[in-house]
């Protein structure tokens, strides 16, 4: 058999609460849509398999919690990553005035090591910030940005197409899938990042495992 290199990249999806980020990974990942998904819990992974332009890539998506809890914890998945994508909502003037933190916070952990995209999410809705305000703010920062909607899928491949033929190739990431049983790697993937930070997902298991009252119930995620 013929092997298949492929090349890792590590991908971490950062924004408030709500904004839609575990929307977008699923509608890219399996084109589907719950409009009824929960918040993040910490922290979620999935890989995904892609091909743009002859270039091979075994993506690890990490889905981080957007709540001011899990903040702390965020820096350790970001320190490895190749890219930061930060979700904003377009019907959310809050979450686009956080947009400075969360990218302080890639900056202060990456520098300029990783880079930084911008997504603009739910542009299927009636929306409060502009596409010339949000590229004004991307010109500024000198960063990437598009606008998507995880509703109805629209702008999604596109824009993760575009981000994936801009990240920097890492030799030392290459694994041959030949040699490799694709479980396996899953597993190892999973197992080598939890290792880093097995303080972290204990916090995230106590946090879990507290009595949850009437007002710190979290509602459905809005796309």
């Amino acid at each position: 058999m013929q092997s298949e290199t492929r090349q890792k990249q590590k991908l971490v999806f950062l924004g408030n609460s709500y904004v839609g980020k575990t929307s977008i990974i699923e509608r890219f990942v399996s084109n589907t849509f719950d409009p009824k998904s929960q918040p993040t819990v910490g922290i979620d992974f999935i890989g995904k398999n892609i091909t743009i332009d002859g270039k091979n890539m075994r993506l690890l998506l990490w889905d981080t919690a957007g709540q001011e809890r899990f903040h702390s914890l965020i820096p350790g998945y970001v320190r490895d990553a190749q890219c930061a994508i930060i979700v904003f909502d377009v019907t959310s003037r809050h979450s686009f005035e956080s947009l400075d933190r969360w990218f302080n916070e890639v900056k202060q952990t990456r520098g300029n090591e990783a880079a930084i995209v911008i997504l603009g999410n739910k542009i299927d809705a009636e929306r409060v910030i502009s596409s010339q305000e949000a590229r004004d703010y991307a010109m500024k920062k000198d960063i990437l940005y598009y606008e998507v909607s995880a509703k109805t899928g629209k702008g999604i491949e596109e824009a993760m197409e575009q981000i994936c033929l801009a990240l920097p190739a890492d030799h030392s990431f290459l694994i041959t899938q030949s040699q490799v049983n694709q479980s396996q790697f899953e597993q190892q993937t999973v197992v080598s990042n939890r290792k880093s930070v097995q303080q972290d997902h204990n916090v995230f298991k106590q946090l879990q495992q507290q009595p949850t009252t009437k007002n710190n119930q979290c509602c459905a995620k809005s796309q």
